[in-house]
């Protein structure tokens, strides 16, 4: 079996194993599709990896991510959760410019998932996160 095959297989079978699953492909490109342009500095928790990766919401195809950070090619289904954090880092600040951090609209970005339907959706301090799976 080749190593891309048992990746997958391994991805399948955590799937299969989470407690409850409330997203799908087609849950989070709509999801993905409403918020692109509005939330930003985005953290990203997919199934098979511990890291969090921050990137804007990427190219999107119609089940995958396009080639591009935070996941190329990577199916939606796979998104653990979605962090839309309450600040991020001003896009222009590096170690010799710092800037101010910058804020989301969490209450503007909360009404537009809302009006998309049911969404998992938890508001803390951190800022909204989208649930894809809950584990035991």
């Amino acid at each position: 079996m080749s190593d891309i095959n048992e990746i997958q297989r391994r991805i399948d079978k955590k799937i299969s194993d989470a407690l409850s699953a409330w997203m799908s492909n087609s849950k989070w490109l709509k999801l993905l599709t409403e918020i692109d342009g509005k939330a930003f500095g985005l953290k990203w928790k997919f199934i098979n990896s511990e890291q969090i990766y921050t990137a804007q919401v990427p190219v999107l195809l119609e089940k995958t991510f396009g080639d591009c950070l935070p996941y190329p090619y990577g199916p939606y289904r796979e998104i653990e959760w979605l962090l839309i954090p309450m600040e991020y880092s001003h896009p222009n600040s590096d170690e010799y410019r710092p800037l101010e951090n910058k804020r989301n609209d969490l209450l503007f970005i909360r009404s537009v998932i809302d009006s998309l339907g049911q969404y998992p959706v938890e508001l803390s301090d951190e800022g909204l996160k989208i649930i894809g799976y809950k584990w035991q």
